[in-house]
């Protein structure tokens, strides 16, 4: 029974962690991806405007902007896409130290495992020899009857 829940807890734990490292990995994905639409897309705006080929969009959504305020906005989609880029490198350090925290578990579960494998080899010892000691009592008692019954 025992055995049964120990290996029902360890597929859980590698399944929580398998899903953990799908749904890590998908976020970095989506959020580079996001990273990257966004900053062709601002840079694709920013050379239209400097080469002034501007497409109908550009001209509806900054009609009456000036460079000053089209400079601005450059710099705010900058540093969105600076804080993206600390974003990413904080999930990378997140995703190492969970490896990390991983690589340290998995060894204290070897140890475990190394410790329960030792303490139920001496237990397999243990049991036989009081199966030998009540071999020889049980023995010693059949020898025993044997010599009250011949008296």
């Amino acid at each position: 029974m025992e055995r049964a829940h120990r290996h029902a807890l360890e597929e859980l734990q590698r399944k929580h962690q398998r899903q953990t490292s799908e749904m890590q990995r998908e976020k970095e994905r989506l959020l580079s991806e996001e990273t990257q639409a966004t900053a062709r897309e601002e840079i694709r705006r920013m050379r239209s405007f400097v080469t002034g080929q501007r497409s109908e969009v550009i001209l509806d959504s900054n009609q009456g902007r000036s460079v000053c305020e089209l400079e601005v906005l450059l710099r705010v989609k900058h540093n969105e896409v600076e804080y993206l880029h600390k974003e990413i490198m904080c999930l990378r350090n997140e995703v190492q130290f969970l490896n990390t925290e991983k690589q340290s578990v998995c060894v204290q579960y070897q140890d475990v495992c190394e410790e329960l494998k030792v303490m139920k080899e001496r237990s397999e010892r243990e049991v036989q020899t009081l199966r030998e000691h009540l071999r020889l009592a049980i023995a010693a008692l059949q020898e025993e009857r044997g010599l009250h019954n011949s008296i």
